[in-house]
């Protein structure tokens, strides 16, 4: 006889435990009759069921069913009674396994002298037989048997689910039924619901912003943020971090220096660990600044203007002269930007072959210099933000000029300047009390 804890074939095969138990002698218990008129009893739960016996019709109908479609080729299922031989004993305990969800498991049950007996697979937490023999009870598709035609039975469940961890019953049902249990323990890999988390955000200089990461997965489970360039994360003006934990990362008062994209990483000890990038735009009104404001050349010379752009989005720049009339390139004229000219070298004499995304550097050069040439020569930015610019004095000189400019249009605040960008700075030779960017324009030696 098998005890199944409160379980029973028929509830098994149906799926479902609705089947009801009818009491006899003050026990609750179930009468299965299968086709070659053998009686086998199941016990039945000791939980309250308020729902009322089936009819004595219904189950003989129902159990004849089961009887013929699913033990039609196995002549015994009640205890076998005066076997001859040693009782059956289970080879090896049955292993506890920890598998990833998506794979697909295979318990083993070794059993000896098994002689007419039968071995069954029960699912504990939900007392249901899942297989006797090689019949398989239940009707969830993922559960098979097989036998190596010796002494072992392998209890297959193909890709593995978290409803399906537990304890997994072998059992012979020999008079005082003898059982090994083995345990499921299901972990699932951490994933990213993109429905809940951010998306690429976009937001104005000097406002706060929150990026969302929500993750699901076996517990515990970890959220980390980090930048994609490495750049330290700016959480407030006082505290910079290279990475911060936790499923929300909250930026107060975004500068342009925190424009970039951010990696929200979750893990949870399960491979693979998975991650989600989110680009955070900044967006400001444009600055530019002038690297010389006055500048002296010789008629017949050719001579460079320069200037750097700082703009998000985009600017719209270009060249005037002072009465207004727009510059084009031209034999005179030749425009360039940072973008077209390759490696920039900085005061310390390493090049950087880029410049943050909202940094353009601009070079004017005139060729040929006229006494027409001379004047003043504005560098404009615009954006759906605002206008900026910068004036460069060109006078004429016996030799080329220049003298740094006493004061820089349009700063951005001291507040946005990072230290990267400082070190980008370097004092004049000739004026301790004046500062310069690198020349973006310089060849590299």
């Amino acid at each position: 006889m098998f005890e199944t804890g409160g379980a029973n074939p028929s509830s098994a095969a149906s799926g479902n435990g609705r089947n009801k138990c009818c009491r006899v002698n003050s026990k609750r218990i179930r009468r299965v009759l299968f086709s070659d008129g053998l009686v086998s009893h199941f016990t039945c739960p000791r939980r309250p069921m308020p729902h009322r016996c089936q009819s004595a019709k219904l189950l003989a109908v129902w159990t004849s069913i089961l009887a013929v479609l699913v033990f039609s080729t196995t002549p015994v299922f009640a205890v076998a009674k005066g076997s001859i031989g040693p009782d059956p004993e289970f080879v090896e305990p049955l292993q506890n396994l920890t598998v990833t969800a998506g794979r697909d498991v295979k318990l083993q049950c070794s059993v000896k002298h098994l002689g007419s007996y039968k071995v069954a697979w029960i699912y504990m937490e939900r007392s249901a037989i899942l297989t006797v023999q090689n019949h398989v009870i239940t009707r969830n598709p993922r559960i098979s048997v097989t036998h190596d035609q010796h002494h072992t039975w392998n209890l297959h469940i193909a890709s593995i689910q978290e409803s399906d961890r537990g304890g997994y019953m072998c059992q012979i049902n020999t008079a005082a039924a003898k059982t090994r249990v083995g345990y499921i323990t299901v972990v699932v890999p951490p994933s990213i619901d993109d429905a809940l988390s951010s998306s690429d955000v976009t937001a104005r200089e000097q406002s706060s912003v929150t990026l969302t990461c929500s993750a699901t997965g076996t517990l515990p489970l970890t959220v980390r943020w980090r930048r994609e360039d490495g750049k330290l994360i700016n959480i407030n003006r006082t505290l910079a971090v290279t990475e911060w934990e936790g499923t929300h990362l909250d930026l107060n008062k975004v500068s342009r220096y925190d424009m970039g994209a951010y990696l929200c990483i979750a893990s949870n000890g399960v491979p693979p660990t998975v991650s989600k990038r989110i680009s955070l735009s900044v967006e400001f009104p444009p600055s530019v600044t002038l690297h010389q404001q006055l500048i002296g050349a010789p008629l017949g010379s050719t001579v460079s203007l320069d200037c750097t752009i700082e703009s998000s989005p985009a600017a719209l720049h270009f060249w005037s002269r002072s009465d207004g009339t727009d510059l084009h390139e031209a034999a005179k004229y030749l425009m360039q930007s940072s973008s077209s000219i390759g490696p920039i070298i900085t005061p310390t004499g390493s090049s950087q072959t880029s410049w943050p995304a909202f940094r353009t550097q601009l070079r004017l050069t005139i060729v040929n210099v006229t006494s027409r040439d001379y004047g003043a020569y504005r560098c404009v930015a615009k954006n759906q933000y605002g206008e900026a610019d910068g004036v460069i004095t060109f006078h004429h000189t016996q030799s080329v000029t220049t003298s740094t400019a006493s004061n820089r249009a349009n700063l951005p605040p001291v507040a946005a300047i990072s230290p990267a960008q400082l070190e980008d700075w370097s004092q004049d030779a000739s004026n301790q009390t004046q500062m310069r960017l690198a020349d973006p324009f310089s060849k590299v030696s």
